[in-house]
């Protein structure tokens, strides 16, 4: 079997080509954006920038027992956090990158554990949600605040699942399976792309 060495146009970097008679197949991987600096470089880059870009759109509030939690920002006015970690009481206090806010339980779903806040004549900064489908070895970035401040763990997503039955009456679709390790205060946060993207 044959090889050759064929150069391709940017953004693609040259790659070797298994070649039988005229029949070739094409593999190629695309180049950090940023062509003078190492692959590895680049891409800590990205990610540093999507948990930047995600900060101003993630909260801190104390759950149930003082426990920490974090928040995620879905547009001006509506934070969704996690129900399990939320006291009887349908008043609570978050924790914005621009100050405390006084929000109210305007929505509960113990079934996906997932419960709406608002937050009266706010203007908060909501999350940027990717239009992409879900996928099997993308790059994800687990993103919430804790007692001491912004957290974030980068990880890839093994496994897409579902349906599940977590518990008797709630049907859980669809279940994103990752190699992140879990931190406290994580809960409520969110799962973002390398471009700072729910």
């Amino acid at each position: 079997r044959r090889t050759r060495r064929v150069r391709i146009s940017n953004p693609l970097k040259p790659v070797i080509l298994p070649s039988r008679s005229t029949d070739l197949i094409f593999v190629a991987t695309r180049y950090p954006r940023d062509m003078s600096e190492p692959f590895a470089q680049q891409l800590s880059r990205d990610l540093a920038a999507a948990v930047a870009k995600t900060s101003p759109s993630l909260v801190f509030t104390r759950g149930r027992r003082g426990r920490a939690a974090s928040g995620t920002i879905i547009d001006p006015q509506s934070i969704v956090v996690s129900d399990h970690l939320l006291d009887a009481d349908q008043k609570i206090r978050v924790h914005t990158s621009n100050g405390d806010l006084d929000a109210r339980v305007v929505g509960r779903d113990a079934g996906t554990d997932i419960a709406l806040l608002q937050v009266d004549g706010g203007s908060l900064s909501p999350v940027t949600v990717s239009s992409d489908p879900t996928a099997i070895g993308q790059v994800v970035i687990a993103v919430g605040r804790s007692w001491s401040g912004l957290v974030a763990h980068p990880g890839f997503i093994t496994q897409i699942s579902g349906p599940h039955h977590v518990w008797p009456g709630f049907r859980l679709e669809h279940a994103v399976h990752t190699t992140l390790e879990p931190f406290s205060g994580f809960s409520g946060g969110a799962l973002v792309n390398t471009l700072g993207q729910v």
